[in-house]
């Protein structure tokens, strides 16, 4: 299994998704010394620390900087100068298996699997679910996928972070090849499954939220912020995010917010420290689209594992398999357009009830698709 050479696609930044930096922390637990991974990807905004994955044997290529506020052409400028760098890159590096993430990075892995090494092993995985009217809304995607569809039988591994959205996907490319379509779920480190602190204080429930802030068309920012404002004797709710809309930030200047306390990014491997002294994690998303409906965040299992109960909203359908309020920790589904008391019962409830057994390790979840990308074998 020495001498592996493999490569990595993925456009977006690796800094905004932590699932593929546990698959390269999880690759490098795994691969022989003489293995080599090169990873072709973007730069975040400036203010985002870079990740680096603290193994030699896997390298970085950040081919220019991500689409943000960018114009139409500067953005057809952006993806040209990846594809082309990633293409070439490969064609040097001469990689033996292929790993892409997502539509948009599919052009270079294709192009090099159809034209300079049919040998080479093709793995592929989406993060998001998109319609077949997103698709058709999107002239690169659209044309892209047209290019995808003709290697997915020689695909050895096309997969989906949960199993309603694979369905959606089989049921829109009409692919139905049962031996290389997998569930991926968003499951964090092993490392993170630590149990939540016992705290003394003031008897408050403690809230939080870790991730974006975007439009409040899309999340439930003005319900939840206005509902702990006026029950903050009895709860309170800490935001980690760097990534505040201008809307949200005007919305939240106008007046104090009691109970609330806005905090700065912080990495994704900084939040075992964190998260076990709070309560509850939130998940906000409203379900504006197909994608959040179907959706079970990478956020779910990171709570999940560091001992927190989670709420989300009732319009999540991906979430409802997890739900759970007999043992601890507890997946509550919420109407969060109508938030009302909280009953001494829940406060209380955690007491009360058994502890159940959380163990939602990535390293076993991706332990088939690892094996695959390290086989010697030829696919």
């Amino acid at each position: 299994m020495s001498g592996i050479r493999i490569a990595i696609f993925h456009y977006a930044p690796l800094e905004y998704f932590p699932p593929v930096q546990n698959m390269l922390s999880a690759l490098a637990g795994q691969m022989a010394d003489g293995n080599n991974v090169v990873v072709y990807t973007t730069l975040p905004n400036k203010t985002e620390p870079l990740f680096e994955p603290g193994d030699k044997r896997i390298r970085i290529i950040r081919t220019g900087n991500f689409s943000f506020g960018l114009s139409q052409f500067q953005r057809y400028v952006a993806y040209l100068k990846y594809y082309f760098i990633s293409l070439f890159g490969s064609i040097k590096f001469q990689p033996e298996k292929l790993l892409y993430y997502e539509t948009i990075s599919s052009l270079s892995p294709v192009l090099y699997k159809t034209l300079i090494n049919r040998n080479a092993g093709l793995f592929i995985h989406y993060h998001e679910y998109m319609t077949p009217e997103e698709y058709n809304g999107m002239f690169l995607n659209r044309n892209l996928l047209n290019l995808e569809k003709k290697v997915f039988d020689k695909a050895e591994w096309i997969s989906h972070t949960n199993a309603e959205r694979l369905k959606l996907f089989c049921r829109d490319t009409g692919y139905n090849r049962i031996e290389n379509i997998h569930e991926l779920p968003n499951y964090p480190p092993g490392t993170w499954n630590v149990k939540r602190k016992e705290r003394t204080g003031d008897g408050k429930l403690k809230l939080v939220y870790v991730g974006s802030f975007g439009s409040m068309d899309t999340i439930y920012i003005r319900e939840i912020v206005e509902w702990v404002s006026k029950h903050s004797r009895q709860i309170s709710l800490d935001i980690f995010s760097n990534n505040i809309s201008k809307e949200v930030q005007e919305w939240i200047s106008k007046e104090p917010r009691k109970g609330i306390s806005f905090h700065g990014n912080i990495p994704n491997n900084g939040l075992p420290e964190i998260l076990p002294w709070y309560d509850v994690g939130l998940i906000l998303y409203k379900g504006a689209s197909v994608n959040f409906v179907y959706n079970a965040p990478n956020k779910l299992f990171e709570y999940l594992v560091c001992g927190l109960d989670v709420w989300y909203p009732k319009e999540m359908l991906g979430i409802y398999s997890y739900d759970c309020e007999t043992a601890n920790p507890r997946v509550i589904r919420c109407d969060f357009s109508q938030l009302g008391e909280i009953p001494l019962s829940y406060v209380e409830g955690r007491a009360r009830l058994p502890e159940r057994e959380i163990n939602f390790r990535f390293e076993a979840i991706s332990a088939p698709l690892i094996q695959k990308i390290l086989s010697s074998q030829k696919p």
